[in-house]
């Protein structure tokens, strides 16, 4: 890219790098607020079960304790994100291993602990379900009897897709969706051949350091202050409001630091709680989940089992395809933040390739599992390990180059996909070949270095760009510095100092001349606040906005001072100025008159102009490794992953983005599983529960194609999110090339390519 900017495409190091790693950056677990109480929850150990009783005259009477709640204490509030399906307290029914039954609040975290250890509960089981298959059979226990009942946060708007939209008769189900065009039937009649195959995930956990935290107080005027690990403030504030009957203007979320989120830290948590046990004690009071609580109890990525049916001529042109994905939700949807409650990943279940038949539907089912929130990219990497695999199936059944199956059935631009959405400025074709090209995918394969076999594996994935609303505001200052004020926060993506490169860039400024402001959700203006890759797009352009208002505002009065019109004036440099004119004015001077009394501020908002608008992001990765036929380990020597950023802001932060989220596809493929055996979760810990250390990533290649179309500032495109899903179906694609057996399933483990292994060579030699 040619460099023509000051601050776009330059590796500018993160605002907020030294606060935090010199301590001085505040998170929600720094902050002690005098007089606080420690929160504690007693969670059931039954994965379904009715309760008979609950006697809390123990806890009530441990010194140190000062107010107990049991479900019948406290309010019958349902609660959620956007689906109101979670009681507070289970009242009558616990539907998990880990669903809360009673809090304390008490002086200390050990009286705490000791106190919910006294609470006597008699629980009458009742039959679970743990496979999301068979939640949705006649006969499966049915975990919501009222979910039609049930509300939203707020009332979606007229003509929104709700919930249960299936018949009846088909028990569990979170949501439904569905996409079609043609007739899939008539278009398998027409195909020389027909492929089918089953593909199945576990749950994962986001695995972030920082544990969930919640502390509430209530002042002597009534409102509420929140501090919490929390990446939405605005929204958050609003579903606190509904769940303990506060009006949103009473609440303030405070601003702290996030420690990682990868979608897991969007839910209310125990906030509810230590509102009312504040409210009780007249103090305020904090909950911190311990590990046991967040593996147990927190919004873990779907489990999901996923059925593919797909049509091919044999010269390998897609004809019909039938995809089917029902999704684990878990015991309650309320930690998913669309009022659908539906994940966004199904959308892919064709991916970007051309079909002239399609029929593809999914669900979200309850089952008595850890209920399922998001997690990166929601539903995408189960979709694409499946479509991936899938299709690399259907290639090698052809006899086909698996990158030249995919080169002849990936859309081209304005193409409808098979969701039926028309996108253009795709880059699908340039990004699969510059992967493919610094891959070496057509030369030979190197020698295994373990003395195993290796194998060369594709995949490609894409996405929607996020969507969103956001205001942001410029603030000249007495000074003539540019302050910025927004309301998102930062979970470690870098977007503040995104934010302040795009202002400073296009108010001609020296960084050092723009702050960025983050503030409470009584300083900053609304925002929707993190999630869904949008942060470059819509909050960017966000700031963009204000930046442009501020411009003309000042345009404005440097005009008055010079005597032309404001289209006269230009800016550069940071010096306004006109053509023929002796002398130019720089921000400190124009402040002297806009910013006498204080900070000149005017707001920047934008709104994504639809759901289906704009592009679709792009990439292609290639895995190289070697697998031990004796004992079916796999080792990934090399990975290369192709991407489309349009315009790279910040280098750093795009190269840590595309890294992390191919390390997470890496866990996501050989390693992560949260193993939940009868209702119970085995690994609940970061010792137990396995994610990539350093010493697991291969050397790793990255491609960039920049077009500089993206819609975001300075033609940018989101690169947070679907970086992670190519790599599984990647690495699975390579074990088949390597050994020849396909694992349809996460993760990717030694014992499951020795078992295929030997279950190949006893049909081989029962076939002789």
């Amino acid at each position: 890219m040619t460099d023509t900017t000051s601050h776009i495409g330059k590796r500018i190091p993160r605002i907020e790098g030294p606060s935090k790693v010199t301590g001085e950056a505040l998170y929600a677990a720094d902050v002690m607020v005098p007089g606080m109480l420690w929160g504690r929850t007693l969670r059931s150990p039954h994965p379904h079960a009715r309760i008979v009783s609950v006697n809390a005259s123990g806890a009530r009477e441990l010194e140190g304790v000062h107010a107990v709640l049991t479900g019948r204490d406290a309010p019958p509030t349902m609660v959620g994100r956007m689906f109101r399906d979670l009681p507070l307290l289970a009242r009558d029914v616990v539907r998990f291993a880990g669903d809360r039954v009673a809090a304390v609040a008490a002086e200390s975290v050990e009286i705490a602990a000791a106190a919910v250890e006294l609470i006597d509960v008699e629980y009458e089981p009742l039959p679970a379900v743990f496979d999301p298959v068979e939640a949705t059979s006649e006969g499966a226990p049915v975990l919501h009897p009222d979910v039609r009942s049930y509300g939203y946060v707020p009332d979606p708007p007229p003509g929104w897709p709700l919930p249960h939209l299936i018949p009846d008769d088909v028990p569990n189900v979170q949501s439904y969706v569905k996409w079609s065009h043609g007739d899939v039937e008539q278009g398998f009649a027409e195909s020389d051949l027909v492929f089918e195959n089953e593909y199945r995930t576990p749950p994962t956990h986001q695995g972030y350091i920082e544990p969930s935290v919640s502390t509430v107080r209530i002042g002597e005027d009534g409102r509420v202050q929140v501090w919490m690990t929390h990446k939405n403030p605005f929204p958050g504030r609003a579903w606190l409001a509904q769940a303990i009957g506060v009006p949103e203007d009473d609440i303030v979320f405070e601003f702290v630091r996030i420690g990682g989120d990868f979608g897991g830290k969007g839910d209310l948590r125990d906030a509810p709680l230590a509102y009312h046990l504040a409210r009780l004690t007249g103090r305020p009071v904090r909950f911190a989940m311990d590990y046991d609580e967040e593996f147990a109890a927190a919004s873990t990525r779907h489990g999901s089992v996923i059925r593919m049916k797909t049509g091919v001529r044999r010269d390998g042109t897609l004809v019909a395809h039938r995809a089917e994905a029902i999704f684990d939700g878990g015991a309650y949807a309320a930690y998913k933040p669309r009022p659908e409650v539906h994940l966004v990943g199904p959308r892919h279940l064709g991916g970007g390739y051309r079909f002239e038949h399609v029929f593809m539907d999914a669900a979200c089912v309850y089952t008595n599992h850890v209920p399922a929130g998001f997690m990166r990219a929601p539903g995408e990497p189960q979709v694409i390990f499946a479509l991936e695999s899938h299709m690399d199936a259907v290639a090698g059944e052809l006899g086909l180059d698996p990158y030249e199956f995919r080169r002849r059935n990936l859309l081209a631009d304005g193409e409808p996909s098979a969701a039926g959405h028309r996108k253009t400025g795709l880059q699908f074709q340039a990004v699969l070949d510059a992967a493919v090209d610094a891959a070496g995918w057509h030369e030979p394969k190197p020698s295994a270095p373990g003395g195993g076999r290796v194998g060369r594996g594709l995949a490609v994935s894409n996405q929607k760009l996020g969507t969103g609303f956001s205001v942001a505001v410029a603030m000249l200052l007495p000074g003539g510095e540019v302050a910025v004020r927004t309301g998102v926060p930062d979970a470690g993506v870098g977007s503040h100092t995104m934010l302040r490169q795009v202002a400073a860039e296009l108010l001609t400024l020296p960084l050092d001349a723009v702050r960025i402001l983050p503030g409470s959700t009584d300083e900053s203006p609304w925002d929707m606040g993190l999630g869904a890759s949008r942060h470059t797009y819509v909050h960017g352009q966000a700031v963009a906005s204000a930046c442009a208002e501020l411009t003309g505002k000042l345009k404005e009065t440097a005009a008055e001072s010079f005597g032309v019109p404001p289209e006269e004036v230009t800016l550069e440099r940071g010096t306004f100025s006109h053509p023929g004119g002796d002398r130019g004015l720089g921000f400190a001077d124009l402040a002297g008159t806009l910013a006498a009394d204080g900070p000149f501020a005017v707001p920047g908002r934008f709104l994504h102009p639809g759901d289906e608008a704009g592009t679709e992001c792009f990439s292609a990765q290639i895995a190289e490794v070697e697998v031990d036929p004796e004992t079916g380990q796999v080792r990934v020597l090399r990975l290369t992953t192709g991407n489309d950023p349009g315009t790279v802001i910040n280098p750093l932060m795009v190269e840590g983005q595309i890294e992390g989220g191919v390390v997470q596809g890496l866990g996501y493929a050989l390693m992560e599983e949260l193993r939940i055996v009868d209702g119970h979760v085995t690994n609940g810990s970061l010792v137990d529960y396995r994610i990539p250390t350093a010493a697991d990533v291969p050397p790793l290649t990255r491609v960039l194609v920049e077009d500089g179309t993206g819609p975001g500032p300075f033609g940018a495109r989101p690169i947070a999110e679907y970086t992670v899903a190519a790599t599984a179906p990647a690495i699975a694609n390579a074990v088949f090339d390597a050994v020849g057996v396909r694992i349809t399933s996460t993760p990717i483990t030694a014992e499951k390519v020795w078992r295929a292994l030997h279950a190949a060579e006893s049909r081989e030699g029962r076939a002789s």
